[in-house]
């Protein structure tokens, strides 16, 4: 591979071997495709688990008015699948009352529920890893740098908090020792009233806990109704992770540089910023062991034609991969598209999310999510899933403005096919698609058809 140091690919081939790294042509080698073009066949909890190991991380995001986050990236990859899996695989307690049917089903579906499912250890488990995300629960001491900062270094707004409020911290503790996992809410003290004027309406409770996770003294131990659930990492963890968080005399070294190495593998292609934002390390931190990553032959430098900027492939990247055939809308927190630097640069799709600007300065749309089609990011849907009426509505729907009007028409047609899975997905009996958007009437007309 040493050949290829320096070497330029084309756009269109930087976009296939990202495309393909990140699991659109199936999520390993000789696979075969499981594009959510496919027949919606339910897929079992190994596939939902090949996903996320393909991606290293999952990020959560509380926007529920289609779908959230966490749920999204792997139906993009291996479509339709049971969502239960998911919130079994990182909250068996919550998502399972007790031992039966359910805890069986999960234990059959592989994400680490037994029989005694109270007590069951989670597969997968939450961190702030990009933003708050999930990963597997083996994955979390390769992220105690983070730990190890917010204890040493942390912003003053919590390192004073804790210092002042030490007595708090051990009291929560205790209790949680006593009484075991819980979320903010349920937590039983004076001092857990709703603060009004203060972030999120954060109480000192909350924010004592939020402190004492993002150091590592506390760990997720699921979520209930989307709070998280704060518990010791005794009570959550095995005991060989428990102990891996623990060591003396930690390197952080060694973490980082396998996060970027994961990253360069996720990514396929990507330049040194893209492979520190993929787990939020500081570009500063970050570019020596990338550095370091190159002359050890694990990056090898490459160019992109028409983009400036050093880019790096993993060595053992596919550099020929098949061409991605199918259509599937992804989250605006996937790694294809959630750097949106790279997402320019690369796809040169320019992509924000719109939730924050007045609806009258809105350009797409409330909640757009992008649109993969053989290969391209080629438009944005903006879906809202009315659960009440059981419909699938596109809000608005767009193509980008370089697509001829055959290639329009035929994006309709197999967007209109894909949103179909969609519904059914969402357990939505209809779709309905307003007029808002430069492809809302070919696919109006596209869905009609199908229908």
């Amino acid at each position: 591979m040493a050949e290829l140091v320096g070497q330029t690919f084309s756009k269109g081939e930087a976009r296939a071997i990202a495309v393909h790294a990140q699991g659109f042509n199936g999520l390993s080698e000789g696979s075969e495709l499981r594009s959510s073009l496919g027949a919606g066949e339910r897929s079992n909890g190994s596939d939902l688990l090949a996903a996320l190991d393909h991606l290293s991380l999952f990020q959560i995001d509380s926007v529920n008015v289609f779908e959230r986050a966490h749920y999204m990236p792997a139906f993009s990859r291996i479509g339709s699948y049971d969502r239960t899996l998911l919130d079994l695989a990182h909250s068996p307690a919550e998502t399972v009352g007790g031992p039966g049917e359910n805890a069986e089903a999960g234990t059959k579906a592989g994400v680490g529920v037994g029989a005694n499912s109270i007590a069951a250890r989670p597969t997968l488990i939450e961190y702030w890893a990009h933003e708050a995300s999930l990963i597997r629960v083996e994955d979390l001491p390769l992220h105690q740098w983070r730990m190890h900062k917010y204890r040493a270094t942390a912003p003053s707004y919590s390192a004073d908090f804790a210092r002042d409020n030490e007595p708090l911290f051990e009291w929560l503790k205790a209790y949680l020792a006593d009484v075991g996992p819980q979320t903010a809410g349920d937590v039983e003290h004076p001092a857990n009233v709703r603060k009004p004027g203060t972030w999120w309406h954060h109480n000192d409770i909350k924010r004592a806990l939020e402190v004492m996770f993002l150091r590592g003294e506390l760990v997720a131990a699921g979520r209930k109704s989307f709070s998280r659930r704060y518990g010791l990492p005794e009570q959550v963890l095995p005991a060989e992770v428990h102990a891996a968080l623990n060591t003396d005399n930690y390197d952080e070294r060694p973490d980082r540089k396998a996060l970027l190495t994961r990253a360069a593998v996720s990514y396929g292609i990507a330049s040194a910023r893209d492979l520190a934002d993929y787990h939020r390390q500081h570009f500063a931190v970050a570019k020596p062991l990338i550095e370091d990553l190159v002359s050890e032959g694990t990056l090898l430098p490459v160019q992109v034609e028409g983009v400036d900027t050093q880019h790096y492939l993993h060595k053992d990247a596919n550099l020929t991969p098949q061409n991605h055939i199918g259509t599937t809308i992804v989250s605006p927190f996937d790694p294809l598209v959630w750097h949106r630097p790279r997402t320019e640069a690369l796809f040169d799709f320019h992509y924000r999310i719109e939730i924050y600007t007045p609806e009258p300065k809105r350009i797409f749309g409330y909640y757009t999510l992008p649109i993969l089609h053989n290969g391209n990011v080629v438009g944005r849907i903006d879906l809202k899933s009315d659960r009440q009426n059981g419909k699938l509505v596109a809000k608005a729907s767009w193509h980008e403005t370089w697509m001829p009007a055959t290639a329009t028409r035929e994006l309709a047609a197999a967007l209109a096919k894909h949103l179909r899975q969609v519904a059914i997905w969402q357990g939505l009996n209809s779709i309905e698609v307003a007029e808002r958007g430069n492809l809302a009437a070919a696919l109006a007309k596209a869905v009609q058809a199908k229908a």
